[in-house]
């Protein structure tokens, strides 16, 4: 039997392709199970993201200390995928301390370890932590049994890519009509529910906005920039009870952020200015154009 997986794993991992990054992501399909996308991110290398019956699962990046993010992405992917192929049942999932930091365990083997110094820096928690809320998102995904069809499943990744696109080229029009596509087949994707709220505050849209933020925490709800996006929109809209309570939320994913918890000591001083779009990043002067470096302050990239 375990040679049978090992020999499952190897073919999936030996027959993945070379990847060329572009300005759109790169997309592999290991089942009707099991996806991953490998996105460029401004400021950083590279990003790789893993998705089980269509929920996003494990986020690794090169700030992670993987050397290889592209590469160690593909053999996490092949992995999620043998936890599939064995019946691994959600109580099989766990979180466990590493002598540099954390690891995720399916029966005690390892499917991707964190180093704490890189989860501090890009997290500002404990690679134990980060590793724990993975986990968490691995046992729901398992516990998922739903059939989902093909087809439908690569349109809905074909749309969301497209919308990535399309919001890399500052389309933002394209990009939320392509998200809402993806949203319209399968109303539960948490990542086309946060672009499209996120689109519609940056077009101050908030009454819009609003629903669609706070449907992304109902299926991707451990994501920090999802609640702090409900306390700009809570804010634009007047209301700075429900701006405090979600920026506490987003704390107690991502404890240490500067953005949040100065935003949060704002309105709890009572200086909170109801607008839109503040400046909380610093964004390179000349050679962008005003939307793109809205954009930039918005969604924090």
């Amino acid at each position: 039997m375990k040679f049978l997986c090992l020999a499952t794993f190897l073919l999936l991992t030996a027959s993945l392709p070379a990847v060329r990054l572009k300005n759109s992501p790169y997309y592999k399909h290991l089942s009707n199970d099991v996806y991953f996308r490998i996105l460029n991110i401004p400021g950083e290398l590279r990003k790789g993201e893993i998705f089980l019956h269509k929920q996003l699962v494990i986020e690794l990046t090169d700030s992670f200390g993987h050397s290889d993010t592209v590469k160690d992405t593909f053999f996490t992917a092949g992995k999620v995928q043998l936890l599939i192929d064995k019946k691994t049942t959600p109580d099989m999932i766990g979180a466990d301390k590493t002598e540099n930091g954390a690891a995720i365990t399916a029966s005690g083997e390892v499917l991707v370890s964190f180093n704490d110094q890189e989860t501090q820096l890009r997290y500002h928690m404990s690679a134990f932590k980060l590793a724990f809320i993975y986990a968490c998102r691995l046992k729901k995904a398992l516990g998922d049994t739903a059939s989902y069809p093909a087809e439908d499943f690569s349109l809905e990744v074909r749309e969301i890519s497209k919308g990535d696109e399309y919001f890399g080229n500052d389309f933002l029009e394209e990009a939320y009509m392509a998200y809402r596509k993806a949203w319209k087949i399968n109303r539960k994707n948490a990542l086309a529910c946060f672009s499209m709220g996120s689109i519609a505050f940056y077009e101050n849209k908030f009454d819009e906005a609003m629903p669609f933020l706070e449907k992304s925490t109902e299926y991707l709800g451990d994501f920090p920039r999802t609640y702090y996006m409900i306390a700009r929109t809570a804010l634009s809209q007047g209301d700075q009870q429900k701006a405090t309570v979600a920026l506490k939320m987003a704390l107690k994913f991502d404890e240490s952020n500067p953005v949040y918890q100065d935003l949060l000591k704002t309105i709890e001083e009572g200086k909170a200015v109801l607008t839109p779009v503040t400046v909380e990043v610093t964004v390179e002067p000349a050679k962008e154009s005003p939307q793109k470096k809205r954009k930039k302050k918005l969604f924090g990239l």
